[in-house]
Formats: structure tokens, sequence, C-alpha cells
């Protein structure tokens, strides 16, 4: 069996064994600083995402870091993030909307008609209704046909907290094809609260 080798210079061996041993020991900090090291008003505004009684207000996060928009998403893509701080991140990114924050939000909801939508659609539909109302019906309202029956009774919510005569058209509207009996109770439900 031929082995390939080569030589390190003895400077970048010691530099490769110190990585090594950093890494095998666990001492992360020793290779540089992470992402929620590098800006320090990430940790904030996790912080500040742990609330349970009161969410926090855009002041207070604007107030933990000077870009709070950039630290909410980061760690709502951060997969070593405990899945409900990430949720929590999602719904307090509809304090900060503009056009990114909602290009993020559709791109979570584009996979919601298919059956077994995954658990970060519902806080996703309530935080886009929250952030654009009306503006948000165009994007929610596909969802009132997703085959999972869970995303069409948070979208039903959804619609129905914005209320308004266009979200209780769609609801009306939708009702008279719903067929799902529990999903059709409650649609009827949300639509005599409208009135």
């Amino acid at each position: 069996m031929n082995r390939l080798r080569f030589s390190l210079p003895s400077s970048l061996r010691a530099a490769v064994l110190a990585t090594v041993i950093a890494v095998s020991l666990g001492a992360t900090a020793l290779l540089g600083p992470t992402a929620a090291q590098a800006d320090p008003g990430r940790d904030r505004v996790e912080l500040l995402l742990n609330a349970y009684d009161t969410p926090a207000t855009a002041d207070a996060f604007r107030e933990a870091s000077p870009d709070p928009r950039a630290a909410l998403i980061a760690i709502a893509q951060d997969p070593s993030v405990p899945r409900h701080r990430r949720f929590a991140a999602l719904q307090a990114l509809a304090l900060f909307p503009d056009a990114q924050v909602r290009a993020i939000y559709r791109a979570i909801l584009q996979g919601a008609t298919d059956d077994g939508a995954p658990r970060i659609v519902h806080p996703t539909i309530q935080a886009m209704m929250k952030a654009f109302g009306a503006d948000a019906l165009v994007d929610i309202e596909p969802l009132l046909l997703s085959k999972d029956v869970q995303v069409r009774l948070t979208a039903v919510h959804a619609i129905a907290t914005f209320g308004g005569d266009k979200g209780g058209s769609v609801l009306r509207a939708h009702a008279e094809r719903e067929p799902n009996r529990i999903v059709l109770e409650e649609l009827q439900r949300m639509v005599a609260q409208l009135r």
C-alpha cells in the first residue's frame, strides 16, 4: 500500500496539532470567536427571547443590539439554538417588518401546503400576520388549502385575528370547501365572531 507522505513546516505542524487538541478537548474558544461571541448584542437579544409573560419590545431589542434584526435572523437560522428560542426569534422579527423579514417568512411558509408541515410554520403564520397585517393575507390564504389540518387551523386563527371585511370574506369562502369537520366548525365560529 502506497501512502502519500508530505511534510509540514514545523510552525504549521504545531498550529495543526494545537487545533486538533483544542477541538478534541472542546476548547473552541481557542479557535476564534463564534458567531455569538463576534456580536455581543446577539447574546443580549437571546436573553430577551426568554421572556414568557411579556415579550420584549422593539425598543428593548434596539437597546440590546446595534442591529437587532440581524441578530434575530442569525438566532432563527442557527441550528445550535434551541427550537423554542428560534421560534421566538422568528416571532420577534415581526417587530422589524421589511422585505428581508417577509422573504424569510415566505420561504418558511412555502412548504406549508404539504402534509406534515414543520412546527416552525405555526409561529411564522402568526408573526407574518402581526408584521404585515392585511398585506399578509396573500401569503396566508393559500395555507387554508394545506393538507396539514393544524396548518389550516393556524391560518384560520391568524386570518380571524386580522379580521375586517377581507379576512371575513376569505374565511367565508373557504368554509364552503373545507373538508375537515373540526376545521369547518372553527371556521364557522371565527366567521360568527367577525360579524
